[in-house]
């Protein structure tokens, strides 16, 4: 979805360099100009709607989504197909990112319940981990609202009791923590109970929970059998692409030797040939040879993206401690002044 590029990109740009900037808002162009022209075939009326892009700034561009009309411009520009179409697919979206909340939050608890690594460097490095794994909960978060405000305009219910409103203090839940005596009877948020069968006992509910993480255990089972299937096809595609140049090679080759000597332009084409196709299995050999290296960069780039935004999310948690903690002073501060006024007033 073009949304969720923009979304990403307005989440990632402090962290990424001009270039990378710029070669992510060419493919932002292209999206949304694709989007518009479908936009427009589908419905005509739309073209004297579409401004002109800006291209220097495309992640702020509107997407003109039926979630963005009020419902008597839906009527007028018959965008009420779309919208029901545009509302089935949010829907889908806003469940899926409530199950991505819960499975943050479950592995954020799993790592932030004790110490990891010994020595400061590793434990520099677990938090940095940790700091990552809630900026994760974050993210799904905010997703999830995007998705839930573009479903209020187009019909969803306020009071709806699937799709509430989530807010920050309620990013947090009893799975992946050791369960401590009476911890079991606390409450957890709403967003825990969406897709839950009513009236479970504590054991059903466990046996439940533990049913849903086999469900994403063989999910991502199958995501990771898939990658390594794909792996193993490009390793097969190399192997096939090297032996048919080493091949058509020698096939050249051999017919240039095969020349007699009164046909020189023969001879020519079949070495240029012979050639060109030894070069293609040279860069075919040396591509296949830079993978590892490709894989580790990439691997390199994302661990620098992550410390970056554990130290983001760091220091903005660091930042709402020290807000709470000067409110907190002000508050007794102001309590101690009235406790003195009232003491006065008694004697």
């Amino acid at each position: 979805m073009v949304e969720n590029s923009q979304l990403d990109f307005n989440r990632t740009v402090k962290k990424k360099t001009p270039e990378e900037v710029q070669a992510q808002r060419v493919q932002l162009i292209e999206s949304l100009s694709d989007l518009r022209l479908r936009q427009v075939q589908r419905i005509p009326e739309f073209q004297p709607l579409l401004p002109d892009m800006d291209v220097d700034s495309p992640e702020t561009q509107p997407l003109f989504l039926p979630s963005q009309f009020a419902e008597n411009q839906r009527s007028e520009l018959r965008l009420t197909p779309l919208a029901q179409i545009e509302y089935k697919l949010r829907e889908g979206a806003a469940y899926e990112y409530l199950d991505k909340v819960r499975d943050a939050i479950t592995l954020y608890n799993k790592f932030r319940k004790g110490n990891i690594g010994l020595g400061g460097r590793a434990k520099t490095r677990a938090a940095n981990y940790i700091h990552t794994l809630w900026s994760e909960v974050t993210t799904a978060w905010h997703a999830y609202e995007v998705h839930r405000k573009a479903l209020l305009v187009l019909g969803l219910s306020r009071d709806d009791q699937a799709l509430q409103p989530l807010i920050r203090e309620q990013l947090k839940g009893k799975s992946g923590l050791s369960q401590k005596p009476g911890q079991t009877k606390e409450a957890e948020p709403w967003f825990w109970r969406v897709g839950r069968p009513s009236n479970l006992s504590d054991n059903e509910t466990n046996e439940w929970i533990q049913e849903m993480n086999r469900v994403r255990w063989f999910r991502v089972r199958a995501i990771r059998d898939r990658a390594l299937e794909e792996r193993e096809i490009l390793e097969q595609e190399f192997s096939r692409t090297l032996r048919s140049f080493e091949t058509q090679a020698k096939i050249w080759k051999a017919l240039a030797e095969d020349c007699r000597p009164q046909q020189p332009g023969r001879r020519a084409y079949a070495e240029k040939q012979g050639a060109m196709y030894s070069e293609l299995g040279n860069r075919c050999m040396a591509a296949k040879n830079g993978l590892p290296k490709l894989i580790q960069d990439d691997l390199t780039k994302e661990e620098k993206k992550q410390d970056h935004e554990a130290k983001r999310v760091q220091k903005l948690a660091e930042s709402e401690n020290s807000f709470a903690e000067d409110l907190g002073k002000v508050f007794l501060l102001i309590l101690s002044h009235s406790l003195t006024q009232y003491s006065d007033c008694l004697r």
